[in-house]
């Protein structure tokens, strides 16, 4: 099937991956490979459908949960992605994937306290990103809390001053 898909023959691998998935109902790994061929023909519904399945097999499989929440906040579907990064919370209270995601789509909501509540639990939980200081700051920012927003631009240079947020 992974053949098949390298070379365009979409349906041929979707067949194929159909046929594991009658010999191992069971395993995940299928789902996530047919719903990578489906995001390959820009199927998104039926990838949403088999990412689904995959997560409802094997609910700790952060790799369907994640390719699941990324394609929800490509379509802008947000209310999708906070439900399922809530859910996958639940199981996996670490997942760091799952929260940003959850901090995404709350900013596009505009529900700017409870993205940065996430961004918060974000720096509690890895505390030498300085993505995620740089996320508060911009929140901060946007929020009109700009004294408090400058001392956090200045926290994500201290912590990686050549780091990828250093020249933003």
């Amino acid at each position: 099937a992974d053949e098949l898909a390298e070379q365009g023959m979409y349906d041929e691998a979707i067949a194929h991956i159909q046929e594991a998935m009658a010999i191992r109902p069971l395993d995940p790994k299928c789902s996530v490979q047919l719903a990578s061929v489906y995001r390959a023909q820009r199927r998104i519904e039926p990838a949403i459908e088999a990412l689904r399945h995959a997560t409802e097999l094997d609910p700790r499989n952060s790799t369907a949960q994640e390719q699941l929440l990324q394609t929800l906040v490509e379509l802008e579907r947000y209310d999708e992605a906070i439900s399922i990064s809530r859910k996958f919370l639940e199981r996996c209270p670490k997942n760091l994937y799952a929260r940003d995601v959850l901090s995404i789509a709350y900013l596009q909501q505009g529900r700017l306290d409870s993205a940065l509540a996430v961004t918060n639990e974000l720096i509690r939980l890895a505390p030498t990103d300085s993505l995620h200081y740089f996320k508060k700051a911009v929140l901060l920012q946007q929020k009109g809390q700009i004294a408090q927003a400058m001392a956090t631009f200045t926290r994500t240079l201290e912590i990686d001053p050549d780091g990828e947020m250093a020249d933003e």
